[in-house]
């Protein structure tokens, strides 16, 4: 079996990375989805204007 064929049972996945800002999160992903043979990138802010209804308002407390 080459990289592009999968596996009879294979189920598709999400990959969530979340952290930090300036943490290389975009970085990791970017690197991630060029090293799978089907990905997609999708960066927050395009994903929270994909949006139609019911978004939540993100609320970030930093805990020191």
């Amino acid at each position: 079996m080459n990289i592009n064929q999968q596996p009879a049972n294979h189920q598709p996945q999400i990959i969530l990375i979340s952290g930090n800002m300036a943490a290389g999160k975009s970085s990791v992903a970017q690197a991630l989805a060029e090293r799978l043979p089907k990905s997609v990138h999708l960066r927050g802010d395009t994903f929270r204007r994909m949006i139609v209804n019911g978004q939540a308002q993100i609320d970030i407390t930093f805990v020191r």
